[in-house]
């Protein structure tokens, strides 16, 4: 938290003046240099899917289960992504669950997903 602190100055100037930009609140804020700014550089960095936008993630999920038909959240994220966390690819199940598209058997982490017929 200290390190944050002294770096909070910094940052906050940053975003200001359109050199980074933010996502998330609190604890879970993301900073990052703003992308228009990496391509006049001409930064080729690695990409990577941890920014991965959840209708994205409903899609790859999709595609998944139309290969693998039943599998579980951990078997989905090995094929489509480690670096998404666990917790976003749950909460997009959780809610192709609750729209109908997806249904599950088991429970916890013997939970298996398939689409629904």
């Amino acid at each position: 938290m200290k390190n944050r602190d002294a770096l909070s100055p910094w940052l906050d100037k940053l975003v200001d003046d359109g050199i980074v930009e933010t996502s998330g609140r609190k604890k879970g804020k993301e900073y990052r240099v703003c992308s228009h700014i990496l391509k006049e550089s001409g930064y080729k960095g690695q990409t990577s899917l941890k920014r991965i936008e959840p209708y994205r993630i409903r899609e790859l999920i999709i595609e998944d289960l139309k290969i693998y038909e039943c599998a579980s959240l951990r078997d989905i994220q090995q094929r489509i992504g480690d670096e998404i966390s666990y917790q976003k690819l749950w909460k997009q199940l959780d809610n192709m669950i609750k729209e109908g598209i997806l249904e599950s058997t088991g429970k916890n982490r013997w939970t298996k997903y398939r689409p629904k017929k």
